[in-house]
């Protein structure tokens, strides 16, 4: 599977599955089809990793992978070129928003379903600052999340450059 900058385990965060299909934009068949957010006015199916990470598909249907409304406008335009063109978007709860940090875009790590005790003690500043912003107990907040089939999403993405954690939770 492709590298993606800003996405890190895309096979494991759903957005492709294995599929043998025939991407539209290479003409070609993939084990892996995307099938994550697409913001385009065509409805596409079964593109390939290929066709994303080499922007071929995002020109090709004018589309972007992931919403540019909350994105940070001062990062690069390269790097913002990257994240909404050649990157597989993520499933958000509510309003879609991408953490930016030292001058660039996060790498998406995964969507967190438990937070255990050395979870806390690791990202305790982060839990908190996350839990606030939802007008939550941190106490309340970890327990939405560990909730089983929980509406309360907590995705996690990680700094490429310091590797400081960033969280982004809502409801569905």
């Amino acid at each position: 599977m492709i590298e993606f900058k800003y996405h890190k385990s895309p096979i494991k965060n759903n957005v492709f599955v294995e599929q043998n299909e025939k991407c539209p934009v290479c003409d070609k068949y993939s084990i892996y089809s995307y099938v994550g957010p697409m913001y385009s006015y065509d409805d596409v199916e079964y593109i390939c990793p290929i066709c994303i990470s080499n922007g071929r598909a995002a020109k090709k249907y004018n589309a972007e992978f992931v919403d540019d409304e909350f994105l940070d406008k001062k990062i690069k335009k390269e790097y913002l070129d990257t994240l909404l063109h050649k990157t597989p978007g993520v499933f958000f709860p509510g309003q879609e928003l991408w953490p930016s940090h030292c001058n660039d875009f996060c790498q998406f790590e995964s969507a967190i379903k438990f937070i255990d005790d050395k979870y806390i003690n690791e990202n305790e500043n982060e839990i908190s600052r996350l839990a606030a912003l939802n007008e939550m107990t941190v106490a309340f907040f970890v327990s939405e999340v560990n909730k089983d089939y929980s509406p309360f999403w907590c995705l996690e993405f990680k700094c490429l450059h310091c590797n400081s954690i960033f969280l982004v939770a809502d409801y569905e």
